[in-house]
Parts: structure tokens; C-alpha cells; sequence
């Protein structure tokens, strides 16, 4: 707090987040909201999902090979060239660069201006190499490696899905994104993913990440490891039956999944309650984000006793901190414009 990065960046001053996916944008900005550290959940219903627009498929996915650029030479944002039949994605060397290329991938898919694009070549030269010191948010860079393993698994699901993506399609996207963030372990990821009742993909969809060899190993599968990201999520728009509810803690019982979101009781909190965050605790709209301060009780046990004036003046002090944190102009403007409806404070 009060550093320069905090007010170049001032949504990671906020610790969680929820979106819905209605759009290919959505991805985008929860790409962002992981790298600057906030938690992201995010709604899958079949009626948010419909609204994505169809989009191209057939289309083959490249990498240069990577060849690092000094890094007084590297350009921190994302360029698009077109020769012909190919785009070639030159991804920037920032978290901006980061988001715009995977915005400049979509893009590619689904509007008609890049329609006889036939091939995507992307270039990571610009990008900083594994483990070099990251001087504004602290830490070491993750490197390109992560990075083109995002976008080729993110590619193979936009073929598969054939042209029109599905809930399950939707939550291998934001936990391959999110799997992408936490790489290496320089940052971290959070999420929650709040889908249909009946969607049997998404009920399932832990069930055969980790499997026995036949030495009785047990083994990751590569390609679902990524779902291991989020805290799926049961969306009841009504009262489950008692036979639904019990099949849940079935379910629960063998996998762990999914969690229940009681939206009627959270729509009486909160009326335009659409989600929550990774960590269930604040019910937020689309695009709503929410901080959080803590106090440690028992510092203020002296001698076997509350000092409740100090600890009192603690409360105090966490609150202002987070009212003056709602007093920022956020860099994601649909954010902004819900944050300043919001200004949660927790």
C-alpha cells in the first residue's frame, strides 16, 4: 500500500473477484485480475455461456521457437501482424502484453475481418526469461514456457468444442489461465466456478484427473491437471429436493466437489447478487470485487485479558483501511463502474 505499482495498479489492492463468462473479453480480464493477485470466481450457467459468439475452427496454432531479446530491446506490448493466410501474435513483455494477446487471440477466431486467417504463429522471444527478477510486484519471472503451454491447451479445447463452447469448455479455459498464473510458483490463483445443477461435465469434471498405474502409482493426467484450480460450485436457483441434496454429499463424500451456492438466500442479502468469490464469503455482482483486513484478536490478550480499547481501535483502523481502498480509479473501467456502485470493505 501507498507504493508507486500500487497506484499503477490499483485492482491489486483487492484481494477477490467474480465475473460472468458472457464473452470472449471475460477470459481476458480474468487473466488479468489472477497475475495482479486477486482471486477470481467465475459463472458458467448455459445461459451465460450461449451468449459467446460462434467461432472459427481448422485453424492451426504455431510457436517460434524462443530466442530471449535483451531485455532493453524487449517491447512490453503485444503486436499483430498479417502476412496473407498467417497472423503472427508478438506477445509483449508485461502483464498488459500478456492479456493482449490472448484478447488478439480470440479476436483472430471470431471476427470477420480475420476470416481467411488459416494459421496463428505466436513469438515469445519478447517475453523474459525463466527465474529473471521481477522489480514491481517482487518475485522471478515464470518464464515463456507456461505461457505457450496455455495457449496450445487453450487451442486444443476451442477445437474440440468445434466452433460453439460448452460450460465444460468455459471452466478448462479460466483453470487453464489460472493454471498458467500459478506456474512456477510466483504467483498464486484462485478459483471458484459456479455452474448448472444438472451439468454432469462440470460434476464430473475432477473425477479422472489422478488415476493407478498398474504398479499402483498413482498418476496425474497432464492434460485435466488444470482443473484442479478452481472450487466448482453448485448454482441452485431453487430449493434443491432432498434427493438432490443428498446426492451432493455423495459426491462430496468420494471427490470433494462440488460446493453449494444458495442463490435465493443470497439474492435476499443481496438483490443483485450474481456470484461469489473463490473463497465464498462475499456475494458479489458481475464484475464486483471485494478486500479484505484482518485483525489478530489475540494480540490484544495482555496478561490473560482483552485490552478491548486497543483492539477496539484495531477495528477502527482495519475499517478505514479498507474504506480508503474503495477510494481509487481502477485501471479496468466495467470494473471501476461496479467498484464505485460497491465500495465493499470486509
Amino acid at each position: 500500500g501507498g507504493t508507486p505499482v500500487s497506484k499503477l495498479y490499483p485492482t491489486a489492492n483487492f484481494n477477490c473477484a467474480f465475473i460472468i463468462i458472457d464473452d470472449f473479453q471475460a477470459f481476458c480480464e480474468m487473466f488479468y485480475l489472477l497475475m495482479v493477485g486477486a482471486g477470481v470466481g467465475f459463472r458458467t450457467m448455459p445461459y451465460d455461456i450461449e451468449k459467446l459468439p460462434p467461432y472459427r475452427t481448422g485453424i492451426k496454432l504455431t510457436a517460434k521457437p524462443y530466442v530471449p531479446i535483451p531485455k532493453e530491446f524487449r517491447n512490453e506490448n503485444t503486436e499483430l501482424h498479417i502476412d496473407g493466410n498467417k497472423a503472427q501474435i508478438i506477445v509483449g513483455d508485461s502483464k498488459e502484453g500478456w492479456v493482449q494477446a490472448l484478447d488478439t487471440y480470440f479476436k483472430l477466431l471470431t471476427s470477420p475481418q480475420y476470416e481467411t486467417v488459416n494459421e496463428i504463429e505466436i513469438v515469445y522471444d519478447h517475453v523474459r526469461p525463466k527465474g529473471e527478477r521481477l522489480v514491481r510486484f517482487g518475485g522471478t519471472a515464470s518464464g515463456h514456457e507456461s505461457l505457450k503451454i496455455m495457449f496450445e491447451k487453450i487451442h486444443r479445447v476451442m477445437e474440440s468444442a468445434g466452433g460453439k463452447l460448452r460450460p465444460i469448455h468455459a471452466l478448462d479455459i479460466g483453470n487453464i489461465i489460472g493454471k498458467n498464473v500459478v506456474s512456477g510458483g510466483v504467483r498464486r490463483t484462485a478459483q471458484i466456478n459456479l455452474a448448472a445443477k444438472d451439468d454432469m461435465e462440470i460434476e464430473d469434471a475432477k473425477n479422472h484427473i489422478f488415476y493407478q498405474d498398474e504398479n499402483g502409482n498413482v498418476v496425474a493426467n497432464n492434460d485435466l491437471l488444470h482443473r484442479t484450480i478452481s472450487n466448482n460450485t453448485i448454482y441452485y436457483e431453487e430449493k434443491p429436493t432432498r434427493e438432490e441434496l443428498h446426492q451432493n454429499f455423495l459426491n462430496m463424500r468420494r471427490t470433494g466437489e462440488r460446493g453449494i451456492m444458495n442463490v435465493q438466500a443470497a439474492r435476499k442479502r443481496r438483490e443483485d447478487g450474481e456470484g461469489l468469490n473463490p473463497c465464498g464469503e462475499a456475494i458479489l455482482a458481475n464484475r464486483g470485487l471485494c478486500n479484505l483486513s484482518t485483525v489478530n484478536v489475540m494480540a490484544f490478550v495482555e496478561n490473560g485479558k482483552l485490552n478491548r480499547p486497543a483492539l477496539y481501535r484495531a477495528f477502527e483502523l482495519a475499517t478505514r483501511i479498507g474504506v480508503r481502498m474503495t477510494l481509487v480509479d481502477l485501471e479496468l473501467p466495467k470494473w471501476d463502474e461496479q467498484q464505485k456502485k460497491d465500495r465493499l470493505i470486509g
